[in-house]
């Protein structure tokens, strides 16, 4: 494949290598979403392919093994919903949670009113928009709001085994849930946070 910038002059012959390598495949394409992208693509993938896509407004590079996501267009926010666990599914509504990328540096900021009960005694945990690279501890802060005690417990967000957990500020090894605050989610209560974290992959 031709790289490059090159100079048409006048009269020149277009052959189709030079259209597909100087115009096709060093164009911006659009796709639906990844999936319809990876259908179309799947055989003429070139290191360099740019391609953006409409569902997440977000533009990936392939860089000849795999496609990378460089982040969302003129700073744009997606949306996503966390799903949150005390010991079982604890249920919520989402009021706003949204993240941003930017390769593999994701930003995500979640705030949910809980609407079901949890566990008293188990960790607190909130599932992340994109999968983590490690569990590299302290990636943010975060707080519970305790309705019925009319309490705002303040803590340090670390990533453990895929989610976020809050550390008690008066205890670095136990999370809430367990310690400090360690009632049961309860309807009215409040979960509210913002991390910064490595994703587990470009793509």
């Amino acid at each position: 494949m031709a790289e490059g910038y090159h100079d048409f002059v006048a009269a020149e012959v277009l052959t189709a290598a030079n259209l597909e390598d100087y115009c096709q495949n060093q164009a911006v394409m659009r796709f639906a979403s990844s999936a319809t992208r990876d259908s179309a693509l799947t055989s003429v993938k070139t290191e360099g392919m740019t391609a953006f896509l409409e569902d997440s407004n977000t533009l990936t590079i392939y860089t000849g093994s795999a496609w990378s996501t460089i982040g969302p267009v003129h700073g744009g926010l997606i949306s996503w919903t966390p799903s949150v666990v005390q010991s079982g599914a604890v249920t919520t509504t989402n009021v706003s949670s949204l993240y941003s990328r930017v390769g593999r540096m994701v930003t995500a900021w979640f705030s949910l009113s809980v609407t079901g009960s949890g566990t008293g005694a188990n960790t607190v945990t909130i599932s992340l928009p994109v999968p983590p690279a490690t569990n590299p501890g302290a990636v943010g802060t975060a707080t519970i709001f305790d309705t019925s005690a009319t309490a705002r417990w303040k803590g340090v967000a670390a990533i453990t085994s895929g989610t976020v957990a809050i550390w008690a500020a008066s205890n670095a090894v136990a999370f809430f849930g367990v310690t400090d605050f360690t009632a049961g989610l309860a309807a009215g209560d409040t979960l509210e946070g913002c991390v910064t974290y490595i994703a587990s992959a470009d793509a």
